[in-house]
């Protein structure tokens, strides 16, 4: 769905024809919206073709496959809306939409996660243990990771890193275990310019900064509370802006995304309704 806000457009998206998406699992590619509101990307399988990543135009109203996307899982969004990052066969991937040309970027055995800055800088997780990574956009460079694993809080696993306007802050998701369960689990904010990290909430879900909001989820709530990019504090107390939204439990994932020009896109219904977002 678009939205909800008032006096705003509310729409159900459908995969296309013969489609189901793949919005939970280890190949999971929820939908995201493009930065600028006019694109969706998301994976979807079809029986004979399989898995791939699709892109829906919302103001020419077409939808396509793109080839060379293969098996492709949780895309993420270039900042310009020219690229796609994703994840498949083991690597971390871009595809450029105009000419449809993709590039390798790194080993990425079981991906949980990428973001963007405008600064050509990409950081993911490359698997389902360990810290998040950084990696030039070009595919110049090796990956350096960006976060510490906290052995004394043994922590398994830093996910979902997800870029703050500066391009320098992120968000990530920490858990203890690779299964997970919301008593360790918890979105910190960190930095590439410095190992420190502060722990901001606890969480069930990744959380993505939005038109001055940290949104995110709990008890399959879609949750927005505000967000101080000043001094990077969350600031007044969270406010539920859609219910019974799809949370994939095992991987602590939430199926939403919002663009900078204040559209937002989620699933609602448990881990196996594929019917619609």
């Amino acid at each position: 769905a678009a939205g909800p806000k008032e006096g705003k457009i509310v729409a159900d998206i459908l995969p296309p024809p013969n489609a189901s998406f793949v919005t939970a699992g280890d190949p999971a590619g929820p939908a995201v919206i493009s930065a600028d509101g006019t694109k969706i990307a998301y994976s979807a399988v079809t029986p004979g073709v399989g898995q791939q990543i699709y892109l829906r135009d919302l103001t020419a109203g077409g939808t396509r496959a793109l080839k060379g996307t293969e098996n492709g899982y949780r895309p993420f969004w270039s900042p310009d809306g020219k690229y796609l990052g994703f994840f498949s066969s083991g690597k971390l991937r871009k595809i450029e939409l105009l000419s449809g040309s993709t590039l390798s970027l790194a080993d990425a055995p079981a991906g949980r996660g990428g973001s963007w800055s405008p600064n050509g800088t990409i950081i993911y997780t490359p698997n389902y243990r360990g810290p998040v990574y950084r990696v030039d956009s070009g595919g110049g460079g090796s990956p350096v990771p960006v976060t510490k694993m906290d052995t004394e809080q043994r922590e398994g696993t830093h996910r979902f890193p997800y870029f703050l306007p500066d391009g320098r802050h992120f968000l990530f998701l920490s858990r203890r275990s690779v299964a997970g369960t919301p008593e360790d689990t918890a979105v910190w904010l960190a930095s590439l310019d410095s190992p420190e990290r502060k722990r901001l909430m606890r969480a069930e879900s990744n959380a993505i900064y939005a038109s001055g909001y940290l949104l995110f989820a709990r008890e399959k709530t879609l949750l927005a509370q505000p967000f101080d990019l000043e001094h990077l504090e969350l600031t007044g107390e969270p406010v539920a802006i859609a219910q019974g939204v799809l949370v994939d439990p095992v991987y602590s994932q939430g199926v939403f995304s919002a663009s900078e020009s204040g559209a937002l896109i989620y699933q609602v219904g448990e881990v196996q309704d594929k019917s619609r977002i």
